[in-house]
């Protein structure tokens, strides 16, 4: 089955990673995509001085904090997307 052969090679691509960093990416975008539709704009923080967030937000020294997101309404306007059509991207039983 096809379906099969794919997914084995799946695992054999995910083996070895942190699986809590996975999850917590998924919850973040769909979270960021959310924030978006309720009209907020967002920031995905990566890089900051752990030790001083865990300190202003009384987190324990033993746990960690893999990132932050800054939440709010943007003062500058959204752009339109403009997206090319599916034809254009893809194709079908073709190159």
């Amino acid at each position: 089955m096809r379906i099969a052969s794919d997914m084995s090679f799946l695992g054999s691509v995910i083996q070895d990673k942190e699986y809590p960093l996975l999850d917590i990416g998924i919850a973040v975008n769909q979270f960021c995509l959310q924030a978006t539709d309720l009209g907020l704009g967002t920031c995905i923080i990566g890089w900051f001085d752990e030790k001083a967030i865990k300190k202003i937000l009384h987190i324990d020294k033993d746990k960690r904090v893999p990132l932050l997101i800054s939440v709010g309404y943007t003062e500058a306007s959204i752009k339109t997307k403009i997206r090319k059509p599916i034809e254009k991207m893809s194709s079908w039983n073709g190159y």
